[in-house]
């Protein structure tokens, strides 16, 4: 096959280089660090692609695991669901295809070879992105640990799609964009819905529709190729709602962090990764299979931790109280909570009907 026949090559191009690196005796210990680490590589990197203070929380190092794992072969499908302003979309669409480029152990989702498909809900922020892990890629300290590796082609290095002396490429795309003659080894969707429009029936199915497409022909091995899918809730019928809801779900592990913690909502997943939010202070966790408090202490703790804050450092109480009061609860519900439809009711609270 042509593609193995490809991949045959680079890896024997890498063993070369590692002979050379050896015998030059160049100091690699910082670049193994970083490519055995996606978290410790978005705090490195940050610096690169953002002038604000890289600000560390559990949750960003929750979503680093899960696409480390992708790329480890031991999640095939990860859908994130989290709240705005997280870091979500530097991390997947940014940092995510820079970090697989990097590494040296080559596999089919792993090395400067892979193929990148990401997307959007809008052809500008998908371009934005797009610009974002080229500066990131271009920068001094990603060229000073890796960019003896490869190069992007002056043949294909546009905005929307650029490719490496590798083999890799990362292409953008967006709804309602043209799909034909496109695919990827590995699909990244960031955000699918605009948060205007989700109201929008219409606006909705050509979003669904699009996904259709995307996660069902799109894929260059439709037996390895995975799918990630990074987005907070705004509809029961949104891309998240069709996941779940299909009869497919069970191929998809789903990471779910919502602001507040509610223990009957407690995210567990197979990973062993769980909510430290319901985790006693030994680390040891207060529920059985993230669904039964463990014992009556277990019981009580977990009724004081309901309502606990996600990210207390940037998103203190006082502060989540003003973004639910000004999204009102059914998009608060949605996009804070990643549940759509509040237990309360959305525009009609249920304790306002009395019997």
């Amino acid at each position: 096959m042509p593609g193995s026949f490809c991949l045959l090559e680079l890896i024997r191009a890498r063993r070369a280089e590692l002979e050379v690196t050896a015998a030059l005796g160049r100091d690699d210990e910082q670049a193994q660090r970083l490519e055995g680490s996606l978290i410790d590589f978005v705090e490195a990197a940050w610096p690169s692609i953002d002038p604000a203070e890289y600000q560390p929380c559990w949750a960003i190092d929750a979503l680093c695991e899960h696409l480390q794992a992708v790329s480890e072969g031991q999640i095939r499908n990860l859908l994130v669901n989290i709240p705005p302003r997280c870091g979500k979309t530097t991390i997947a669409s940014v940092c995510y295809p820079a970090w697989t480029w990097a590494q040296s152990a080559v596999s089919f989702l792993r090395g400067p070879q892979v193929r990148f498909l990401c997307g959007s809900y809008n052809h500008e922020l998908s371009l934005t992105n797009s610009n974002l892990t080229r500066r990131l890629i271009l920068s001094p300290w990603y060229q000073s640990l890796w960019g003896h590796r490869y190069k992007f082609r002056e043949d294909q290095n546009t905005k929307t799609k650029f490719d490496s002396s590798a083999g890799g490429s990362r292409l953008a795309t967006s709804v309602g964009g043209s799909l034909l003659g496109i695919g990827g080894d590995v699909v990244v969707i960031d955000d699918p819905h605009n948060v205007e429009q989700a109201e929008s029936e219409a606006e909705r199915k050509t979003a669904l529709n699009w996904w259709k497409e995307l996660s069902t022909t799109r894929l260059n091995d439709p037996k390895l190729s995975p799918l990630i899918v990074v987005m907070q809730r705004l509809h029961e019928e949104d891309v998240s709602g069709q996941i779940l809801s299909s009869e497919w779900s069970d191929d998809w592990t789903h990471l779910c962090i919502p602001m507040q913690y509610e223990a009957r909502r407690h995210c567990l997943t197979v990973l062993g990764w769980e909510d430290p939010r319901g985790l006693d202070q030994d680390g040891k966790p207060l529920l059985t299979d993230g669904r039964v408090p463990r014992d009556t202490a277990a019981q009580l703790e977990l009724e004081e931790r309901e309502g606990a804050l996600m990210w207390p450092e940037r998103f203190d109480a006082r502060e989540v109280a003003h973004i639910k009061a000004e999204l009102g609860p059914y998009m608060a519900s949605g996009r804070l909570q990643q549940m759509p439809v509040p237990d309360q009711g959305g525009i009609f609270q249920r304790d306002w009907w009395q019997p």
